[in-house]
């Protein structure tokens, strides 16, 4: 554990003896600053443990064991930002030398940073400002949310998160207008890759063709519709509209992963106990940017009532806590309503929350992709998604087309369920009938470092040797403006 304590300690002493860093986040150009910092502990870091034989065996030797990887992982750069943030494979060594910088090429950087107007944005160090970006927006964040700067007099996220996602939306539009998907070495197999991308729009219409379909067939079963509200406990509360303020200084990070251990929980009960239903939920902000959950659930009428006591079991830490709402026409008639469609009790929060363009929709994606806090997932159908989209390609085929493309009856089936929408039915059937191929391969790192990998590479229909490959030899190129 040697080589552990002596680049801590490295770390620590270049941070105080060589950087220049400040708390507060007020500009692009505190950024540049930051990434100038973050490049001189890197190359001061990697060429600390490289010079040395025997700290180098040491490392690759602790990267063997998984926990004591961790550890290595989990050493602090600069305030904040750990070796694990850096976006590499293999050994720290690998990471560090990804990031690894040119000396003169941080000197002048520096220089220019120093000599220039405070507006001033510069093009250097992309990769460690991508970094940065993320994680001093969290930090400004935790500070909004402590100060009640976040809430209801400013809902959702600060300003600063605002202009970031703003910022990334605008880099993603100049990528996808400007990237082409070539296959092979062929350039004349380019296309734009705007045309194949799943932008806001694609993503909320295949949504809606999954849940009317679910809509469609829990109608023919007879299937209760259940509609779920569940919220998290006050502790995770920074700003909270009503009641006492106890908030433990949780992140909405940690009050969406507590929510998703809750999915887990309800996902085994349904499995043990065989409910046997499915559906939808979605992620949504409180303008404290605590997330709470909306679920669609359709269950056979003699499992409805087992369904909502393991709900309430499982979801429910107060008396408000958590709510069911049959969707019915009886239950509408009785309070004097028109039935609604069930797919639009969750599509109205998935469309606020994926396509709309409004400035509090804005401020709700900003929120979570600070976070990282996925948006919505199916019950009963779990990663059958991935197939699905895996047949996209045969929607526009004739049947003629299809017959040639795919040499086994149970592909043909699924690309036709794919072209009529049929999404229970398609995943029912890829469940049954297919498995993923997977390729292990292994990897070599620096210093003859191996890595064990595993890919999927395609798709087999099981007690056969019939496949249909998912990953094709193709590559993204980004084309500068002239």
């Amino acid at each position: 554990m040697e080589v552990l304590v002596r680049t801590k300690a490295l770390c620590t002493a270049t941070q105080k003896n060589k950087l220049r860093y400040t708390e507060s986040l007020s500009s692009f150009r505190q950024w540049d600053r930051d990434a100038v910092c973050l490049a001189i502990v890197i190359n001061k870091l990697f060429l600390h443990i490289t010079k040395s034989t025997k700290l180098t065996n040491q490392v690759i030797k602790l990267s063997m064991c998984k926990i004591t990887r961790q550890e290595l992982l989990n050493i602090e750069l600069i305030k904040g930002i750990k070796i694990r943030d850096l976006k590499a494979s293999g050994t720290i060594l690998d990471k560090l030398d990804k990031y690894y910088e040119d000396e003169n090429l941080i000197y002048e950087f520096d220089l220019n940073l120093c000599s220039n107007d405070e507006k001033r944005r510069f093009n250097g160090f992309q990769k460690h400002k991508r970094i940065i970006r993320k994680i001093r927006v969290r930090e400004n964040e935790l500070i909004q949310l402590s100060e009640k700067a976040i809430g209801s007099n400013n809902s959702y996220c600060s300003k600063v998160a605002l202009d970031y996602r703003n910022f990334v939306d605008e880099c993603q539009k100049d990528y996808l207008l400007n990237s082409y998907i070539q296959y092979g070495d062929d350039v004349s197999t380019q296309k734009p890759l705007a045309d194949v991308a799943m932008t806001p729009e694609r993503r909320v219409s295949e949504l809606y063709s999954c849940v009317k379909n679910m809509e469609l067939v829990a109608e023919q079963r007879k299937y209760v519709c259940l509609f779920l509200t569940a919220t998290c406990p006050a502790s995770f509360h920074a700003n909270p509209k009503f009641g006492k303020n106890t908030w433990d200084g949780s992140t909405p990070r940690q009050a969406s992963d507590y929510l998703s251990k809750k999915l887990d929980e309800l996902s085994k009960a349904r499995n043990r106990y065989e409910i046997n239903d499915f559906g939808l939920w979605t992620k949504e902000l409180h303008k404290d940017q605590c997330p709470h959950l909306h679920a669609l659930l359709f269950v056979c009428p003699t499992k409805a009532d087992d369904l909502i006591l393991h709900i309430n079991r499982i979801f429910k830490h107060s008396e408000k806590s958590t709510t069911i709402e049959i969707i019915s026409a009886e239950q509408a008639k009785k309070h004097g309503k028109k039935k609604a469609s069930a797919s639009t009790y969750v599509m109205k929060y998935l469309i606020k929350a994926i396509q709309n363009p409004d400035s509090e929709s804005l401020k709700v994606k900003a929120g979570c992709m600070i976070w990282g806090i996925r948006r919505y997932g199916f019950f009963g159908v779990e990663r059958a998604i991935s197939v699905w989209r895996k047949f996209n390609r045969f929607v526009k085929m004739e049947e003629w087309q299809i017959k040639l493309e795919l040499k086994h009856p149970v592909f043909r089936k699924l690309a036709s369920l794919r072209k009529e929408l049929k999404f229970l039915d398609f995943c029912k059937v890829a469940k049954e009938r297919l498995e993923w191929i997977t390729e292990l391969k292994i990897v070599e790192r620096l210093y003859d470092f191996e890595e064990m990998m595993t890919f999927n590479v395609g798709l087999r229909v099981i007690g056969s040797n019939i496949e249909l490959a998912t990953k094709i030899d193709c590559s993204i190129i980004y084309k500068d403006k002239p």
